[in-house]
């Protein structure tokens, strides 16, 4: 149940739209193999934005279900890879937050 935000300011978007195409499917790409989340249950946006934020200029919100499987050391190791693949694809150091959701309080449709 992944679902991942990047959230781009306009001097953060990359001129070439491929960049984005490819920077989402990296991460869903994290989602299934870092996080082992089911590939039909994984939720990837880029969200363009209209004014440049205050703060960073892509910041990155992921919200997922906690588990024995994410422990501490995977949710880090996801978001390295994301990081890698933001400054890789986008050339600017994001700013991510992940938030584990106890199952118990998650609730979702489709």
């Amino acid at each position: 149940m992944p679902i991942v935000k990047v959230f781009i300011g306009p001097g953060s978007m990359p001129r070439d739209p491929a960049a984005i195409d490819a920077l989402v499917a990296r991460v869903a790409g994290h989602c299934t193999a870092t996080l082992k989340a089911r590939p039909e249950l994984v939720q990837v946006m880029a969200v363009p934005l209209l004014a440049e934020p205050y703060g960073a200029g892509v910041h990155v919100e992921a919200n997922f279900r906690e588990g024995p499987s994410r422990p501490a050391e995977v949710v880090q190791h996801f978001m390295d890879a994301i990081d890698g693949d933001v400054r890789a694809l986008l050339r600017v150091q994001p700013r991510i937050r992940c938030f584990a959701e106890a199952p118990c309080r998650l609730f979702a449709r489709n």
